[in-house]
């Protein structure tokens, strides 16, 4: 993981926050859609940096800067979209698919805004982290395993406290870089 490309983010002000979701085809549970943060900062729009899950081991935080996506959905998209993908009603073009969610009422608190902080998540014992927290003046963004990769939480935003799924491994503590 990239600590220096988190590190950049602080005191930076976030342009547009994306969410990068790989279709759930017939998936039952929203909590387990693989959905990734992106971030465009107000400093450098034309730049994304994506806040995931090493699918290789499903543990593993990922941060990486990409380019803007070509094709973006709006925000009020997402839960359509994600129905019809988990119902299979669409059946092509298995592929990311990003969301501006900077406009949705969950993620006002956080567009616009100064990256306060960040913290890494890990088990109590364990130098291993498993997810990232970034912290903003009256809000935050958790991204972390799930089943299918990874989950991104804020407290309006798919807030169900599925960081309690790491309980049965030891505490989970929040470090500083």
């Amino acid at each position: 993981m990239k600590n220096e490309i988190l590190g950049h983010l602080i005191g930076g002000c976030v342009y547009k926050v994306y969410l990068a979701i790989f279709p759930p085809y017939g998936e039952h549970d929203f909590q387990d859609i693989d959905m990734r943060l992106g971030l465009a900062m107000q400093e450098q729009p034309e730049r994304i940096v994506q806040i995931g899950t090493d699918l290789r081991d499903i543990w593993t935080p990922t941060v990486e800067i990409c380019a803007p996506p070509d094709t973006v959905f709006q925000g009020e998209q997402l839960e359509c979209r994600m129905k019809q993908w988990m119902n299979r009603e669409i059946d092509s073009n298995f592929h990311l698919e990003y969301y501006d969610m900077s406009e949705r009422h969950e993620f006002r608190s956080i567009a616009g805004c100064e990256v306060m902080d960040y913290r890494l998540l890990m088990i109590e014992g364990n130098q291993s982290p498993f997810g990232v927290r970034l912290y903003f003046p009256n809000d935050y963004i958790l991204s972390f395993p799930n089943v299918d990769g990874n989950t991104i939480e804020t407290s309006k935003f798919n807030p169900n406290c599925c960081l309690r799924r790491f309980a049965p491994l030891g505490n989970v503590v929040e470090a500083s870089m």
